[in-house]
């Protein structure tokens, strides 16, 4: 380049025809990896190492056809494209009945560039199998947790054409409609409503913050679209016309993106730094009023057990003697040190004090004090 290279940022989803030809149809996107190293980041490194991943092979061309990995779920398949299932033992290429050939050819050679990824044994390989939609054996649908709905594609329907995606919006002051070129999930603007045309079907994405205007005139906008593409791509004139919110799409819209991530609208929503600031401080101190509670809690149990503790020793002493000199030699336990005298038997107790118990209550304490001296029982 004589030392004049041109740096290029590109953004995943958003590749350029040039970048994604560079990896000849085997480009891979994987989920996770290395956290950010600024601080005061709550990210962490994220692996998937349990043995088990899918990847979605979508595309149109040899060159811009790629994979991007999603959760191992059956719900994410779909007739319209390819997938590619790696296992422990095996890497699946699922054909979808409406796939396309260069898609089919894909799959098959990230699954073959795949089949030796770790984690696997050491000096095994994994068998490459393609399979037809409709035709999987039992261990595919073990390792995406078992059977279960996805779009499915009816016999003899009619294929949907590549989808095109438009941005509605009067941000202006002036309504405009304006198409978004290799699109991806992030040019959903939630601000905004969005026309995504599937040929068979054209939706009408709700942004949660779209305004009133934007919502009237983009489903116009949307019926007269159809009327004007019915007259020059011969689809039907009656082609159904789907409203969808935001966070709320159904499966068959999701499928036109690559990699579709249910909580990428959560993610990416502004949170004011303020607000998020006061939610922190309540947090805290709820964890410190809840954490100042239980010690209180704590210090009342353990102040009621030991005073329970004390009551069960008093009880198990109560009504028991012993003997004078045990007494004069100490204080047994559960004995009052106070009332020592008390602790004698009854015939002990006449010997010495020369009056039973009922008595010796009315007794003056002077004269108890002198009694219990003479005695050692002070």
């Amino acid at each position: 380049m004589d030392d004049k290279p041109v740096q290029c940022r590109v953004v995943q989803g958003k590749e350029p025809a040039h970048f994604r030809q560079l990896f000849k149809g085997k480009m891979i996107i994987h989920q996770g990896g290395k956290a950010s190293g600024f601080k005061n980041t709550k990210e962490s490194d994220a692996y998937d190492m349990d043995g088990v991943s899918l990847y979605h092979v979508k595309g149109s061309t040899a060159l811009n056809t790629m994979a991007a990995q999603v959760a191992e779920e059956a719900k994410n398949l779909n007739s319209g494209d390819c997938f590619v299932l790696l296992t422990p033992t095996k890497m699946f290429s699922w054909m979808g009945s409406g796939s396309t050939d260069v898609e089919q050819s894909t799959a098959t050679e990230i699954a073959t560039l795949l089949k030796d990824v770790p984690p696997i044994k050491e000096g095994a390989t994994r068998e490459v199998v393609a399979i037809k939609e409709g035709e999987e054996p039992d261990d595919f649908w073990t390792a995406v947790g078992g059977k279960g709905e996805y779009p499915k594609m009816k016999p003899g329907e009619e294929l949907p054409a590549e989808p095109r995606l438009f941005q509605c919006t009067n941000m202006t002051g002036v309504f405009a409609m304006e198409e978004i070129g290799n699109f991806a999930q992030d040019d959903l603007i939630d601000d905004d409503v969005m026309i995504l045309d599937c040929y068979t079907t054209v939706y009408v994405w709700v942004g949660s913050g779209a305004n009133e205007i934007e919502k009237r005139m983009a489903m116009d906008t949307a019926n007269k679209y159809v009327a004007a593409a019915a007259a020059t791509d011969g689809r039907d004139a009656d082609t159904g016309i789907m409203q969808i919110s935001a966070s709320r799409e159904p499966a068959l819209f999701t499928t036109n993106f690559m990699g579709w991530d249910a909580e990428l609208f959560e993610k990416n929503k502004f949170q004011d730094p303020y607000e998020l600031r006061l939610a922190e401080e309540r947090k805290k101190k709820e964890a410190e009023g809840a954490e100042a509670a239980a010690a209180d809690a704590k210090a009342a149990a353990d102040k009621k057990a030991a005073e329970d503790e004390k009551a069960a020793k008093a009880d198990a002493v109560k009504g028991s003697t012993f003997s004078l000199e045990a007494l004069q030699g100490g204080c047994p336990e559960g004995v009052d040190p106070g009332n020592k005298e008390l602790f004698l038997d009854d015939d002990k107790f006449l010997e010495l004090f020369g009056c039973d118990k009922a008595k010796w209550g009315s007794t003056a304490g002077w004269k108890k004090s002198s009694q219990k001296k003479k005695h050692g029982l002070f």
